[in-house]
Protein backbone atom coordinates (compact mmCIF):
# COMPACT_ATOMS: atom_id res chain seq x y z
CA UNK A 1 0.00 0.00 0.00
CA UNK A 2 1.23 3.45 -0.60
CA UNK A 3 1.84 5.30 2.41
CA UNK A 4 0.75 9.03 3.26
CA UNK A 5 2.45 9.45 6.27
CA UNK A 6 4.44 12.82 6.21
CA UNK A 7 8.00 13.18 7.02
CA UNK A 8 9.58 16.23 8.49
CA UNK A 9 11.14 16.37 4.74
CA UNK A 10 8.18 16.01 3.09
CA UNK A 11 6.60 18.96 5.63
CA UNK A 12 9.60 21.06 4.77
CA UNK A 13 9.50 20.53 1.13
CA UNK A 14 5.72 21.63 1.37
CA UNK A 15 6.25 24.32 3.86
CA UNK A 16 9.01 25.63 0.72
CA UNK A 17 7.04 25.31 -2.21
CA UNK A 18 4.14 27.13 -0.26
CA UNK A 19 6.32 30.26 0.48
CA UNK A 20 7.96 30.41 -2.91
CA UNK A 21 5.14 29.26 -5.08
CA UNK A 22 2.01 31.20 -2.94
CA UNK A 23 -0.44 32.27 -5.60
CA UNK A 24 -0.31 28.39 -6.80
CA UNK A 25 -1.88 27.35 -3.27
CA UNK A 26 -4.47 30.15 -3.28
CA UNK A 27 -8.07 28.83 -3.04
CA UNK A 28 -10.45 29.65 -5.63
CA UNK A 29 -9.79 28.79 -9.40
CA UNK A 30 -7.18 29.74 -11.12
CA UNK A 31 -6.56 31.02 -14.64
CA UNK A 32 -4.54 29.80 -17.59
CA UNK A 33 -2.68 33.12 -19.31
CA UNK A 34 -1.61 31.69 -22.10
CA UNK A 35 -4.23 30.44 -24.20
CA UNK A 36 -8.19 30.32 -24.24
CA UNK A 37 -10.13 27.22 -25.28
CA UNK A 38 -11.79 27.64 -28.90
CA UNK A 39 -14.96 25.67 -30.06
CA UNK A 40 -15.21 25.23 -34.21
CA UNK A 41 -18.72 24.33 -35.68
CA UNK A 42 -18.74 21.50 -38.05
CA UNK A 43 -19.65 23.34 -41.26
CA UNK A 44 -23.16 23.66 -41.55
CA UNK A 45 -24.11 23.38 -38.40
CA UNK A 46 -27.18 24.26 -37.38
CA UNK A 47 -28.00 25.25 -33.63
CA UNK A 48 -29.58 23.07 -31.31
CA UNK A 49 -31.99 24.41 -28.21
CA UNK A 50 -32.99 21.62 -25.43
CA UNK A 51 -35.09 22.09 -23.22
CA UNK A 52 -34.45 22.09 -19.44
CA UNK A 53 -35.25 18.68 -17.53
CA UNK A 54 -37.03 19.08 -13.90
CA UNK A 55 -34.96 18.76 -11.19
CA UNK A 56 -36.43 16.87 -8.00
CA UNK A 57 -38.33 18.76 -5.61
CA UNK A 58 -36.22 17.64 -2.92
CA UNK A 59 -32.95 18.96 -4.68
CA UNK A 60 -34.14 22.15 -5.41
CA UNK A 61 -32.35 24.55 -3.37
CA UNK A 62 -28.75 22.47 -3.42
CA UNK A 63 -29.06 22.76 -7.25
CA UNK A 64 -29.31 26.18 -7.07
CA UNK A 65 -27.03 26.80 -4.47
CA UNK A 66 -24.71 24.90 -7.07
CA UNK A 67 -25.62 27.35 -9.53
CA UNK A 68 -24.78 30.16 -7.48
CA UNK A 69 -21.89 28.85 -6.26
CA UNK A 70 -20.62 28.28 -10.04
CA UNK A 71 -21.72 31.98 -10.75
CA UNK A 72 -19.51 33.31 -7.91
CA UNK A 73 -16.77 31.53 -9.14
CA UNK A 74 -16.62 33.39 -12.96
CA UNK A 75 -17.75 29.61 -14.18
CA UNK A 76 -20.94 30.67 -15.50
CA UNK A 77 -23.08 33.58 -15.58
CA UNK A 78 -26.73 34.14 -16.73
CA UNK A 79 -27.91 35.27 -19.93
CA UNK A 80 -31.68 35.87 -21.61
CA UNK A 81 -31.64 34.70 -24.88
CA UNK A 82 -29.17 31.48 -26.78
CA UNK A 83 -30.04 29.76 -29.83
CA UNK A 84 -27.48 26.90 -28.23
CA UNK A 85 -29.11 25.26 -25.36
CA UNK A 86 -28.00 21.81 -23.61
CA UNK A 87 -30.06 20.34 -20.31
CA UNK A 88 -28.08 19.73 -16.65
CA UNK A 89 -27.57 16.55 -15.11
CA UNK A 90 -27.32 16.90 -11.41
CA UNK A 91 -25.58 13.84 -9.77
CA UNK A 92 -25.02 13.72 -5.76
CA UNK A 93 -21.39 13.36 -4.46
CA UNK A 94 -20.55 11.19 -1.73
CA UNK A 95 -20.26 14.17 0.67
CA UNK A 96 -24.11 15.40 -0.41
CA UNK A 97 -23.53 18.26 -1.84
CA UNK A 98 -24.58 18.22 -5.62
CA UNK A 99 -22.69 18.56 -8.97
CA UNK A 100 -24.34 20.20 -11.63
CA UNK A 101 -22.99 18.75 -14.77
CA UNK A 102 -24.16 19.70 -18.61
CA UNK A 103 -25.23 17.32 -21.25
CA UNK A 104 -23.75 18.50 -24.23
CA UNK A 105 -24.19 15.18 -25.52
CA UNK A 106 -27.61 16.50 -26.39
CA UNK A 107 -26.82 18.58 -29.54
CA UNK A 108 -23.16 20.83 -29.40
CA UNK A 109 -21.28 17.75 -29.40
CA UNK A 110 -22.56 16.18 -32.37
CA UNK A 111 -21.98 19.79 -34.13
CA UNK A 112 -18.68 20.59 -32.96
CA UNK A 113 -15.29 19.81 -34.76
CA UNK A 114 -13.15 17.10 -33.48
CA UNK A 115 -9.70 18.46 -31.92
CA UNK A 116 -7.27 16.05 -33.45
CA UNK A 117 -4.71 16.31 -30.55
CA UNK A 118 -3.43 12.70 -28.83
CA UNK A 119 -3.71 11.64 -25.26
CA UNK A 120 -0.33 10.37 -23.85
CA UNK A 121 -0.23 6.03 -23.42
CA UNK A 122 0.44 5.12 -20.26
CA UNK A 123 2.49 2.60 -20.80
CA UNK A 124 5.26 5.41 -22.43
CA UNK A 125 4.39 7.74 -19.54
CA UNK A 126 5.17 4.67 -17.41
CA UNK A 127 8.48 4.38 -19.48
CA UNK A 128 9.49 7.73 -18.42
CA UNK A 129 9.26 6.91 -14.96
CA UNK A 130 11.65 4.12 -14.68
CA UNK A 131 14.36 4.69 -12.75
CA UNK A 132 13.32 6.99 -10.31
CA UNK A 133 13.51 6.65 -7.07
CA UNK A 134 11.38 9.82 -5.36
CA UNK A 135 7.87 10.98 -6.99
CA UNK A 136 5.44 13.69 -6.81
CA UNK A 137 2.16 14.22 -7.58
CA UNK A 138 0.17 16.92 -8.68
CA UNK A 139 -3.74 17.66 -8.30
CA UNK A 140 -5.27 20.93 -9.97
CA UNK A 141 -8.16 22.39 -8.76
CA UNK A 142 -10.98 22.28 -11.24
CA UNK A 143 -8.23 21.80 -13.89
CA UNK A 144 -10.76 22.17 -16.92
CA UNK A 145 -12.46 25.34 -15.47
CA UNK A 146 -9.34 26.80 -15.32
CA UNK A 147 -8.89 27.23 -19.03
CA UNK A 148 -11.21 30.43 -20.49
CA UNK A 149 -13.59 30.19 -23.31
CA UNK A 150 -13.04 32.49 -26.35
CA UNK A 151 -15.67 34.92 -26.58
CA UNK A 152 -16.76 32.56 -29.68
CA UNK A 153 -16.99 29.51 -27.54
CA UNK A 154 -18.95 30.93 -25.04
CA UNK A 155 -21.88 31.47 -27.47
CA UNK A 156 -22.68 27.78 -27.98
CA UNK A 157 -21.14 26.49 -24.49
CA UNK A 158 -24.95 27.19 -22.70
CA UNK A 159 -27.49 25.33 -20.40
CA UNK A 160 -31.14 25.42 -19.68
CA UNK A 161 -32.35 24.96 -15.97
CA UNK A 162 -34.97 25.55 -13.95
CA UNK A 163 -33.34 29.04 -12.95
CA UNK A 164 -32.89 30.47 -16.53
CA UNK A 165 -30.03 30.25 -18.84
CA UNK A 166 -26.49 30.19 -18.44
CA UNK A 167 -23.49 30.80 -20.27
CA UNK A 168 -20.05 28.83 -19.50
CA UNK A 169 -17.41 31.95 -19.64
CA UNK A 170 -14.90 28.50 -18.52
CA UNK A 171 -14.25 25.10 -20.40
CA UNK A 172 -16.49 22.64 -19.17
CA UNK A 173 -16.42 19.02 -18.64
CA UNK A 174 -18.59 17.33 -20.74
CA UNK A 175 -17.25 19.28 -24.01
CA UNK A 176 -15.76 16.00 -26.41
CA UNK A 177 -12.80 18.39 -27.26
CA UNK A 178 -12.17 19.40 -23.55
CA UNK A 179 -9.25 16.52 -23.09
CA UNK A 180 -7.72 17.19 -26.27
CA UNK A 181 -7.46 21.05 -25.37
CA UNK A 182 -6.52 20.76 -21.67
CA UNK A 183 -3.81 18.02 -22.88
CA UNK A 184 -1.84 20.05 -25.40
CA UNK A 185 -2.20 22.82 -23.20
CA UNK A 186 -0.56 20.89 -20.00
CA UNK A 187 2.11 19.40 -22.64
CA UNK A 188 3.23 22.93 -23.74
CA UNK A 189 3.48 23.79 -20.14
CA UNK A 190 6.22 20.99 -19.03
CA UNK A 191 7.76 20.95 -22.63
CA UNK A 192 11.24 21.19 -21.73
CA UNK A 193 11.54 19.53 -17.94
CA UNK A 194 13.18 16.63 -16.72
CA UNK A 195 11.94 14.20 -14.86
CA UNK A 196 7.54 15.38 -15.48
CA UNK A 197 4.57 13.48 -16.77
CA UNK A 198 1.05 14.67 -17.30
CA UNK A 199 -1.54 12.78 -17.84
CA UNK A 200 -4.51 14.95 -18.36
CA UNK A 201 -4.56 16.85 -14.92
CA UNK A 202 -2.46 14.34 -13.31
CA UNK A 203 0.85 15.25 -12.98
CA UNK A 204 3.91 13.37 -11.78
CA UNK A 205 8.18 14.32 -11.34
CA UNK A 206 10.13 11.80 -10.57
CA UNK A 207 14.09 12.16 -9.45
CA UNK A 208 16.96 9.27 -9.27
CA UNK A 209 17.91 11.45 -5.90
CA UNK A 210 16.36 13.29 -3.72
CA UNK A 211 17.78 16.53 -5.26
CA UNK A 212 17.55 15.62 -8.71
CA UNK A 213 13.55 15.37 -8.02
CA UNK A 214 13.70 18.67 -5.71
CA UNK A 215 15.06 20.26 -8.94
CA UNK A 216 12.74 19.11 -11.36
CA UNK A 217 9.43 19.92 -8.61
CA UNK A 218 10.16 23.44 -8.49
CA UNK A 219 10.89 23.88 -12.19
CA UNK A 220 7.42 22.31 -12.59
CA UNK A 221 6.00 24.49 -10.07
CA UNK A 222 7.68 27.79 -11.94
CA UNK A 223 6.18 26.98 -15.37
CA UNK A 224 2.50 26.31 -13.34
CA UNK A 225 2.85 29.83 -11.56
CA UNK A 226 3.66 31.07 -15.22
CA UNK A 227 0.74 29.78 -16.71
CA UNK A 228 -1.53 31.01 -14.04
CA UNK A 229 -2.66 27.41 -12.35
CA UNK A 230 -3.70 26.57 -9.14
CA UNK A 231 -3.34 23.22 -7.65
CA UNK A 232 -5.37 21.69 -4.64
CA UNK A 233 -2.97 20.94 -2.11
CA UNK A 234 -4.68 18.65 -0.27
CA UNK A 235 -4.43 16.15 -2.93
CA UNK A 236 -0.88 16.58 -3.91
CA UNK A 237 1.78 14.21 -2.45
CA UNK A 238 5.49 15.33 -2.12
CA UNK A 239 8.76 13.52 -2.20
CA UNK A 240 7.84 9.94 -1.84
CA UNK A 241 9.09 6.16 -2.28
CA UNK A 242 5.69 4.92 -4.57
CA UNK A 243 2.64 6.58 -5.55
CA UNK A 244 -0.83 5.70 -7.16
CA UNK A 245 -1.01 6.32 -10.72
CA UNK A 246 -3.18 5.67 -13.33
CA UNK A 247 -4.58 2.71 -11.46
CA UNK A 248 -1.04 1.38 -11.06
CA UNK A 249 1.42 1.48 -7.68
CA UNK A 250 4.69 3.04 -9.26
CA UNK A 251 8.05 3.20 -6.97
CA UNK A 252 11.59 2.47 -8.04
CA UNK A 253 10.76 -1.00 -9.01
CA UNK A 254 8.65 -0.25 -11.51
CA UNK A 255 4.90 -0.61 -11.80
CA UNK A 256 2.41 -3.15 -9.95
CA UNK A 257 -1.44 -3.07 -10.70
CA UNK A 258 -3.22 -1.58 -7.23
CA UNK A 259 -4.32 -3.62 -5.39
CA UNK A 260 -7.77 -2.39 -4.64
CA UNK A 261 -8.18 -1.87 -8.37
CA UNK A 262 -7.14 -5.92 -8.05
CA UNK A 263 -9.97 -6.80 -5.77
CA UNK A 264 -12.70 -4.46 -7.41
CA UNK A 265 -12.43 -6.65 -10.18
CA UNK A 266 -12.07 -9.84 -8.33
CA UNK A 267 -15.36 -8.86 -7.07
CA UNK A 268 -16.76 -7.73 -9.68
CA UNK A 269 -20.27 -9.31 -10.88
CA UNK A 270 -20.72 -11.07 -14.10
CA UNK A 271 -21.69 -8.25 -16.43
CA UNK A 272 -25.46 -8.41 -16.94
CA UNK A 273 -25.26 -5.34 -19.63
CA UNK A 274 -23.30 -4.47 -22.70
CA UNK A 275 -22.15 -1.25 -20.22
CA UNK A 276 -21.13 -3.50 -18.05
CA UNK A 277 -19.52 -6.00 -20.32
CA UNK A 278 -17.29 -3.11 -21.91
CA UNK A 279 -16.52 -2.11 -18.27
CA UNK A 280 -15.31 -5.25 -17.31
CA UNK A 281 -12.84 -6.11 -20.53
CA UNK A 282 -11.79 -2.49 -20.05
CA UNK A 283 -10.67 -3.28 -17.13
CA UNK A 284 -8.93 -6.58 -17.54
CA UNK A 285 -7.56 -4.93 -21.08
CA UNK A 286 -5.72 -2.56 -18.97
CA UNK A 287 -3.95 -4.92 -16.79
CA UNK A 288 -3.56 -7.49 -19.01
CA UNK A 289 0.11 -7.36 -19.05
CA UNK A 290 -0.43 -8.62 -15.48
CA UNK A 291 -2.08 -11.66 -16.04
CA UNK A 292 -0.90 -14.99 -16.45
CA UNK A 293 -1.90 -16.95 -19.99
CA UNK A 294 -3.70 -13.73 -21.32
CA UNK A 295 -2.31 -14.33 -24.85
CA UNK A 296 -4.08 -17.93 -24.29
CA UNK A 297 -7.05 -16.68 -23.10
CA UNK A 298 -7.13 -14.33 -25.55
CA UNK A 299 -6.46 -16.55 -28.41
CA UNK A 300 -8.54 -16.54 -31.76
CA UNK A 301 -12.32 -18.12 -30.97
CA UNK A 302 -11.97 -20.28 -33.93
CA UNK A 303 -8.71 -21.25 -32.21
CA UNK A 304 -10.79 -22.52 -29.33
CA UNK A 305 -13.44 -23.96 -30.42
CA UNK A 306 -11.38 -26.37 -33.05
CA UNK A 307 -11.18 -29.20 -30.70
CA UNK A 308 -15.84 -29.18 -30.36
CA UNK A 309 -15.99 -28.68 -34.56
CA UNK A 310 -17.18 -31.59 -36.55
CA UNK A 311 -17.50 -32.80 -39.63
CA UNK A 312 -19.79 -31.46 -42.57
CA UNK A 313 -22.91 -33.12 -43.01
CA UNK A 314 -22.95 -33.55 -47.24
CA UNK A 315 -26.38 -35.38 -47.00
CA UNK A 316 -28.18 -31.84 -45.72
CA UNK A 317 -30.61 -31.04 -47.93
CA UNK A 318 -31.61 -27.36 -48.74
CA UNK A 319 -34.06 -25.56 -49.85
CA UNK A 320 -35.12 -22.35 -51.31
CA UNK A 321 -36.71 -19.39 -48.73
CA UNK A 322 -37.72 -16.39 -48.43
CA UNK A 323 -36.12 -13.49 -46.83
CA UNK A 324 -37.59 -15.20 -43.15
CA UNK A 325 -36.12 -18.11 -43.97
CA UNK A 326 -33.13 -18.09 -40.82
CA UNK A 327 -36.62 -17.45 -38.76
CA UNK A 328 -38.54 -20.11 -40.24
CA UNK A 329 -35.69 -22.78 -40.38
CA UNK A 330 -34.95 -21.71 -36.22
CA UNK A 331 -38.40 -21.90 -35.37
CA UNK A 332 -38.43 -25.66 -36.47
CA UNK A 333 -35.48 -26.47 -34.35
CA UNK A 334 -36.94 -24.74 -31.53
CA UNK A 335 -39.89 -27.02 -31.86
CA UNK A 336 -37.79 -30.38 -31.73
CA UNK A 337 -36.91 -28.67 -28.42
CA UNK A 338 -39.41 -28.07 -26.32
CA UNK A 339 -38.54 -25.01 -23.84
CA UNK A 340 -40.87 -23.33 -21.21
CA UNK A 341 -42.72 -19.49 -22.17
CA UNK A 342 -39.85 -18.24 -20.83
CA UNK A 343 -36.84 -19.41 -22.40
CA UNK A 344 -39.11 -18.84 -25.77
CA UNK A 345 -37.47 -15.79 -28.00
CA UNK A 346 -39.20 -16.39 -31.21
CA UNK A 347 -43.03 -17.70 -31.98
CA UNK A 348 -43.60 -21.37 -33.18
CA UNK A 349 -43.54 -21.54 -36.55
CA UNK A 350 -45.82 -22.94 -39.38
CA UNK A 351 -46.81 -19.57 -40.74
CA UNK A 352 -45.13 -16.37 -41.68
CA UNK A 353 -43.19 -15.26 -38.62
CA UNK A 354 -43.32 -11.72 -39.26
CA UNK A 355 -47.05 -12.25 -39.37
CA UNK A 356 -46.95 -14.16 -36.02
CA UNK A 357 -45.68 -11.52 -34.52
CA UNK A 358 -47.39 -8.56 -36.03
CA UNK A 359 -50.58 -10.37 -34.80
CA UNK A 360 -49.49 -10.98 -31.31
CA UNK A 361 -48.62 -7.36 -30.91
CA UNK A 362 -51.56 -5.91 -31.74
CA UNK A 363 -53.85 -8.21 -29.28
CA UNK A 364 -51.30 -6.79 -26.49
CA UNK A 365 -53.01 -4.85 -24.18
CA UNK A 366 -49.35 -3.47 -22.87
CA UNK A 367 -45.92 -3.32 -24.71
CA UNK A 368 -42.38 -3.71 -23.90
CA UNK A 369 -42.55 0.01 -25.81
CA UNK A 370 -45.28 1.04 -23.38
CA UNK A 371 -43.25 0.40 -20.76
CA UNK A 372 -40.49 1.96 -21.60
CA UNK A 373 -42.22 5.12 -22.26
CA UNK A 374 -43.74 5.56 -18.49
CA UNK A 375 -41.25 4.11 -16.66
CA UNK A 376 -37.86 4.98 -18.09
CA UNK A 377 -36.42 1.62 -17.72
CA UNK A 378 -35.79 -1.40 -20.61
CA UNK A 379 -37.75 -4.83 -20.51
CA UNK A 380 -34.78 -6.96 -19.93
CA UNK A 381 -34.68 -10.63 -21.22
CA UNK A 382 -31.62 -12.94 -20.54
CA UNK A 383 -30.76 -15.71 -22.55
CA UNK A 384 -28.03 -17.64 -20.63
CA UNK A 385 -25.57 -19.83 -22.57
CA UNK A 386 -26.98 -22.99 -21.00
CA UNK A 387 -30.22 -22.09 -22.51
CA UNK A 388 -28.99 -21.11 -25.82
CA UNK A 389 -26.76 -24.56 -25.86
CA UNK A 390 -30.10 -26.40 -24.97
CA UNK A 391 -31.43 -25.49 -28.58
CA UNK A 392 -28.14 -25.42 -30.10
CA UNK A 393 -28.21 -21.77 -31.50
CA UNK A 394 -25.60 -18.66 -31.13
CA UNK A 395 -26.21 -15.16 -31.11
CA UNK A 396 -25.89 -14.75 -34.63
CA UNK A 397 -28.43 -17.60 -35.27
CA UNK A 398 -31.09 -15.61 -32.94
CA UNK A 399 -30.33 -12.04 -34.23
CA UNK A 400 -33.03 -11.64 -37.36
CA UNK A 401 -35.51 -13.91 -34.92
CA UNK A 402 -34.76 -11.17 -32.57
CA UNK A 403 -36.21 -8.06 -34.55
CA UNK A 404 -39.37 -9.05 -34.99
CA UNK A 405 -39.77 -9.95 -31.04
CA UNK A 406 -38.59 -6.84 -30.02
CA UNK A 407 -42.11 -4.71 -29.43
CA UNK A 408 -42.78 -7.42 -26.97
CA UNK A 409 -40.05 -8.79 -25.35
CA UNK A 410 -36.70 -6.79 -26.38
CA UNK A 411 -33.89 -9.31 -25.57
CA UNK A 412 -31.29 -6.77 -24.60
CA UNK A 413 -28.54 -8.63 -22.56
CA UNK A 414 -27.02 -11.88 -24.79
CA UNK A 415 -24.14 -13.31 -22.79
CA UNK A 416 -21.26 -13.57 -25.64
CA UNK A 417 -19.73 -17.09 -24.18
CA UNK A 418 -22.46 -19.00 -25.78
CA UNK A 419 -20.14 -21.21 -27.56
CA UNK A 420 -17.57 -21.66 -25.25
CA UNK A 421 -20.05 -23.75 -23.29
CA UNK A 422 -21.21 -26.40 -25.89
CA UNK A 423 -20.23 -29.38 -25.61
Amino acid sequence: MVAHVSTKGDVDLTAELKQKFESVFQDGLGTCTKEKAALTLLPGAKPVYRMKRPVAHASLEVVEKEIERLVDMGVIEPITHSEWAAPIVCVRKANGKMRVCADFSTGLNKALEDYEYPIPIPEDIFASLNGGTMFSQIDFSDAYLQVELTNEAKEVVVINTHKGLYRYKRLPFGIKTAPGIFQSIMNKMISGLDGVAAYLDDIVVVGKTPEEHKRNLFALFESIAEYGFRVRLEKCSFAKPEIKFLGFIVDREGRSPNPEKVIAISKMPAPQSVTQLRAFLGMVTYYSSFIPNMKELRANRLMRWATMLIGYDFDIEYIKTDSFGQDDGLSRLLQRHPLTQEDCVIASVEVDVKQVFADAVRRLPVTAETIRKHTEKSVIQILSPQKACQIGVTVSELKTSQKWSTPVIPPRVLFQGTMDHRI
